[in-house]
């Protein structure tokens, strides 16, 4: 399979409060951006670019080890045009495209490679991962006929009835290159002054593409990280789930509540980590 892939991490992050770009703030001791980049980095794809804006200071800096390129969204006018940006930076590629967010740091790399074989044994044209979510959330809605995808509605603009919809959106979709060649139709929505990536969805399935949305995964796996809030939530979801699977490599713990561990630390079998232990 030819596989490249797009970071979209153009976004401000201006609810975070902070002077430091929000992808740049870390949890478990690694960025946000660095997550994501790293998860990506085991499809083994032919390119990855990532996708910043030009106030976005230390990003291309924090992932200069990694094998990326990066693209420049000028201006915020939103997730579809920053995919533009990045597509364009693709050249004549030609093959599967994978678009994630640069926030999104607990996706795990089985998923995005259990997504990616769904789509290529669908035959798909564009393919979304979608999850359940009963709460409050601004999460897109996924509009269905029957069982057939038809739009994704952004919460900002969904009816009460459509904000009923539990399906929702993860941000993270796979598409060929009839769908990539859409990017150029997606219109402005003029309430926010931005161009929407879902709309695309909405495109394919008039152009008579073949589009669907796959349930996989953890809701949590699919959090974008807004606010101080959501980062500490993810940092303790992160720490469980680093400390679950040290548990199963024959390392105890005393209080596993009060351990924090950087993902790349090694571990012996039968090492025993007492309370407020931070490594």
């Amino acid at each position: 399979m030819k596989l490249a892939v797009i970071i979209l991490a153009a976004g401000l992050g201006t609810r975070i409060k902070s002077s430091v770009p929000k992808l740049l703030h870390k949890i478990c001791g690694k960025s946000l951006i660095q997550w994501v980049a790293d998860a990506v980095s085991t499809l083994n794809a032919q390119s990855t670019i990532v996708v910043v804006s030009p106030v976005s200071k230390g990003i291309e800096d924090s992932l200069s080890d990694s094998r990326v390129t990066f693209a420049i969204q000028k201006k915020p006018k939103g997730t579809g045009d920053a995919l533009r940006v990045g597509a364009a930076a693709l050249g004549d590629f030609r093959g599967t495209l994978l678009v994630v967010n640069g926030d999104t740091p607990l996706i795990e790399p089985s998923t995005l490679r259990d997504f990616l074989k769904i789509h290529k044994k669908h035959r798909e044209d564009l393919s979304i991962i979608s999850f359940f979510d009963e709460g409050r959330h601004s999460y897109g809605r996924i509009i269905r006929d029957g069982h057939q995808v038809k739009a994704i509605i952004e919460d900002r603009d969904a009816d009460a009835e459509q904000k009923m919809i539990q399906e929702v959106n993860s941000g993270i979709f796979a598409m060929e290159s009839p769908c990539i060649s859409l990017l150029n139709e997606i219109g402005i929505n003029e309430a926010k002054g931005e161009y929407y990536l879902t709309d695309i969805v909405n495109i394919a399935v008039k152009r008579e593409l073949k589009v669907d949305a796959h349930h996989l995964g953890s809701p949590m796996d699919f959090s974008g990280i807004n606010t101080r809030e959501d980062l500490h939530n993810a940092g303790l979801y992160l720490r469980d789930r680093i400390v679950h699977q040290w548990m199963n490599s024959g390392v105890s713990f005393v209080d596993r509540s009060s351990v924090f561990i950087h993902p790349e630390v090694k571990l012996g079998m039968d090492t025993l980590i007492y309370p407020n232990v931070h490594i």
